[in-house]
């Protein structure tokens, strides 16, 4: 039986590369948000 591992490294490894740098990439972006709606809250509540 082939090593699964190898296939994917020799097969998909520039895809997923790709995959994750967008998915590290998107999830930032996320966060940002996620830190700006939590800052937006923040000040809602110190007034």
């Amino acid at each position: 039986m082939a090593n699964p591992i190898k296939t994917i490294n020799n097969k998909n490894i520039k895809y997923l590369k790709a995959f994750i740098v967008n998915e590290l990439w998107d999830n930032k972006t996320k966060y940002n948000h996620f830190k700006i709606f939590i800052n937006k809250l923040l000040h809602l509540h110190s007034y």
